[in-house]
């Protein structure tokens, strides 16, 4: 394993963090066409990149 960023390889696109619910659920954000609006978060610490092992 390496600390060196490496600009080409197998990297995880997008990570999906799943969570218990707690308490009510918020009524979904709708585009106009009735699609589910998407939701970028980046925390304020992300790493570079997460090699992927697949």
């Amino acid at each position: 394993m390496t600390d060196e960023f490496e600009e080409e390889g197998p990297y995880i696109d997008f990570v999906i963090r799943l969570s218990p619910l707690a308490g009510d659920m918020a009524e979904p954000a709708l585009e106009e066409d009735g699609c589910l609006q998407w939701e970028f978060r980046k925390p304020a610490i992300c790493p570079a990149g997460i090699r992927s092992t697949l």
